[in-house]
């Protein structure tokens, strides 16, 4: 099926609840039970780009070269910024080796560096909304992509002159702050008659408002891991989680916390310790939670939730654990209007023991082999690889 649209689960008294909600896999194959599966044949194709996103963290030219070199399509250089500013994030462009001189398009990557220091931590923090498009926009990210497009648009004219074809196929690539920018920065160059620009997103944060989310699709797709907080990271959804922790009573498990350390230690000590000397330090323990711990926690109070404003762009596609292996379904932006409490929250943002984890346990499970590599003789998918990764 196509993507539907946001469930009643979406809805912000809803999603509020369920901040501290487990969404374990049960959970997590059912809210996608409607949404689209995901071409398998897709995560090869994704393995190359997050290698490219990965590359844009290189701290020197050297790296940066080998690292192409590496890649299963080879790339020349043609631009490299290692240091960055606020607005101006690192990046580099290069341009595919062993083109067809007969193909009347250049195929070409550039790549931006996601969060790396604390000057790009200044982007990060413009979460401002505001006006760009028809809609609303990240106010940091604005910036840095109209950068990027302003700096590079003679370069990339340039190379099309050079090469004698009529026009760029131009892949935006980056992860983070990275894929942030770079969406923006394929928005505005896609403008330009000679490009034709796609867009790949790894952990993006919420950077668009819905209806320039969803009007982008065309050219803007956006991956996201399981549980990554990132993408699910507005000023909205951190106010939320604040009053949400605010407002949790975690009393009872912390009282069952506290017996079970007393009754271990009454079992193990029991001629120091009696289960009389067990009651009074629970009667105790009971006493200053309800004179102290209790009365500070804010009453529960839905109405006064942030909604939020911003979210992923493009074409959303979440893989996630799904209890036997790894899913992938395409979701609406808004699936992700809430930051999910896990245990890989962070984990799942990052590119080496997150994407790279997840794309490589999902081709494994995928073809039953525990050695599978990617590009090893190259493998290609066999007809059955058309399936879906829903299950």
């Amino acid at each position: 099926m196509l993507d539907s649209q946001p469930t009643d689960r979406a809805s912000l008294s809803v999603c509020t609840i369920m901040v501290f909600f487990r969404k374990n896999p049960s959970w997590k194959r059912r809210t996608h039970r409607f949404h689209r599966g995901v071409d398998v044949r897709m995560v090869n194709e994704l393995w190359d780009e997050v290698h490219l996103a990965d590359l844009a963290y290189s701290d020197t030219i050297d790296d940066l070269r080998d690292g192409l070199d590496q890649a299963r399509k080879k790339w020349e250089l043609v631009y490299f910024e290692p240091f960055s500013e606020p607005g101006r994030p690192s990046h580099f462009i290069a341009l595919r080796k062993g083109q067809s001189k007969w193909n009347s398009t250049l195929d070409i990557v550039f790549a931006v560096r996601g969060t790396k220091d604390a000057k790009d931590l200044i982007t990060d923090s413009l979460m401002h909304p505001v006006e760009y498009r028809g809609g609303l926009a990240h106010d940091g990210i604005v910036k840095s992509g109209k950068y990027l497009c302003d700096k590079h648009t003679e370069l990339l004219k340039d190379l099309v002159k050079l090469s004698g074809k009529k026009k760029i196929n131009l892949s935006m690539i980056g992860h983070s702050l990275g894929a942030a920018s770079a969406a923006v920065a394929g928005i505005e160059l896609n403008e330009i008659e000679e490009f034709d620009v796609k867009v790949t997103c790894f952990g993006c944060p919420p950077i668009l408002s819905r209806d320039l989310s969803e009007k982008y699709k065309g050219i803007v797709k956006t991956v996201i891991n399981d549980a990554d907080c990132i993408p699910r990271m507005s000023g909205a959804t951190i106010a939320n989680v604040a009053m949400a922790i605010m407002e949790y009573d975690y009393t009872p498990y912390a009282r069952r916390d506290a017996e079970q350390v007393l009754n271990e230690l009454q079992f193990n000590a029991s001629t120091l310790f009696t289960k009389s000397d067990v009651t009074r330090a629970m009667d105790f323990i009971d006493s200053a939670i309800d004179d102290y711990i209790r009365p500070a926690l804010t009453p529960n109070n839905i109405a006064k939730r942030v909604e939020p404003v911003l979210f992923p762009p493009g074409l959303c596609i979440h893989f996630y654990r799904d209890g036997r292996a790894i899913s992938g379904s395409l979701a609406p932006c808004t699936f992700f209007s809430e930051i999910d409490v896990s245990r890989t929250m962070l984990d799942d943002h990052l590119i080496k023991n997150g994407y790279r984890r997840l794309f490589l346990d999902l081709m494994r499970h995928y073809h039953d082999d525990d050695n599978f590599t990617f590009y090893a003789g190259d493998v290609d998918l066999k007809s059955e690889a058309r399936e879906t990764c829903t299950p």
